[in-house]
């Protein structure tokens, strides 16, 4: 899945080494950046609807009626090609970005300019999902990560071992202004060898005011590799509520689990709470990631997960879930349900299936009801992004648009 390990790991220590062009923090205990923004603003839609579906599921046939291929998500004015993976969507207040994982820009010659083990795109047109304004990529060259290092991480030695910081989920809306997202930290012990150790939270806070956006990481490890990463496979804001969920990466990956905290105390761990689905209650103890809890899972499939986006689609009504499958298949599947509880409908309907290169496939797929004008109901069409993959020299993130019949 991650064909540039070989390349990061031979231009890392060039690209940890550069200068910042945004400020990164002194301070030992807790690292930040903050970037200066475009004035652009992408639209959004509202992302709190009401707790229950009201009456039966519609249109819940999935059949695709329409679909435009946007092609490589790209900056049309940048003067650089610019290789990266895996994308990753986040809306705050008026902005709607994108975090991507591996990096890498070259010059129109093919000569390399930089590398980073993550970046970050501003959306900069509703009607076109894959025009972005690149902002950790600038057009005098500077290539920089998008989370900020801790000074651990950032000594790195050349060819040997290193961090990495990847994500593979959706950002979590806390407010207007703030967000978060899970990152796995990724060890390599040699160049081809690596494991993922914990997990990191990134909180973005957004300044209307000043048009910047500060990142920002408390710890270096926020969740323990044998605990589940809420809200590091999708989450979803439901009044005024965020739920917050957990793939078990351990046990198959058929397994989802699901916490709850008001949005007002996200940071407050002790307001969390975790559904056991057996019982059907909320517990304040959080479950043992290091064994599998099937029971207590919110949805267990016979497929496995990848990756995937929780949203509320009026035109369905209903909650979906959908995702692409850990067996890499290229089809993007939907689950539904009517409400973030469920009970959740795992007949896994295949709603569209992308055409991958030849030998390849692809991956990290995300589903966005983001980019639709207001007089559409939500979910009648949505962005689809993933990787595409032809070989393993050629893969790039991608989106998509379908419209359901």
């Amino acid at each position: 899945m991650k064909h540039a390990l070989l390349l990061l790991a031979l231009f890392f220590a060039f690209v940890a080494g550069l200068p910042a062009h945004p400020s990164q923090s002194k301070q030992s205990n807790k690292a930040s950046k903050s970037f200066k923004l475009p004035d652009s603003h992408t639209s959004t839609r509202k992302s709190d609807p009401p707790f229950k579906a009201h009456g039966k599921p519609k249109n819940d046939h999935f059949k695709v009626k329409h679909h435009h291929d946007h092609g490589r998500l790209h900056d049309p004015h940048s003067p650089w090609h610019v290789k990266r993976d895996l994308p990753n969507i986040c809306s705050i207040g008026h902005r709607t970005f994108w975090f991507f994982d591996d990096t890498f820009a070259y010059s129109s010659d093919g000569t390399f300019v930089g590398a980073a083990s993550n970046s970050f795109s501003i959306a900069a047109s509703i009607d076109e999902p894959s025009n972005v304004t690149d902002i950790s990529i600038t057009n005098a060259g500077d290539v920089t990560v998008a989370i900020p290092w801790f000074s651990k991480e950032a000594k790195v030695q050349y060819l040997s071992t290193r961090y990495a910081l990847w994500s593979f989920a959706p950002c979590i809306p806390v407010d207007d202004h703030h967000a978060a997202q899970i990152w796995g930290v990724i060890k390599f012990d040699s160049r081809t060898n690596h494991s993922t150790i914990g997990y990191s939270v990134s909180t973005y806070e957004y300044d209307e005011d000043g048009n910047s956006l500060s990142i920002t990481r408390e710890q270096e490890i926020d969740i323990s590799i044998d605990s589940f990463a809420y809200g590091g496979f999708s989450s979803i804001v439901v009044n005024s509520v965020i739920y917050l969920y957990a793939l078990d990466v351990k046990h198959g990956r058929h397994d989802i689990h699901v916490a709850q905290v008001p949005r007002s105390s996200y940071a407050d761990k002790s307001t969390w709470q975790y559904w056991d689905n057996g019982l059907q209650e909320w517990k304040s103890t959080e479950p043992n990631g290091s064994e599998r809890q099937e029971d207590k899972a919110v949805i267990t499939n016979s497929l496995p997960f990848s990756s995937g986006s929780v949203f509320f689609s009026e035109y369905h009504n209903s909650y979906l879930l959908v995702f692409f499958s850990f067996w890499a298949d290229s089809k993007f599947y939907a689950l539904s349900a009517p409400s973030p509880l469920g009970p959740w409908n795992v007949s896994n309907s295949v709603i569209y299936h992308t055409k991958p290169g030849e030998n390849g496939y692809n991956y990290g797929g995300q589903a966005s009801p983001l980019f639709t004008s207001s007089d559409e109901p939500i979910g009648k069409k949505l962005v689809l992004s993933y990787t595409y993959q032809d070989t393993t020299s050629e893969w790039y993130p991608k989106t998509e648009t379908i419209e359901f019949e």
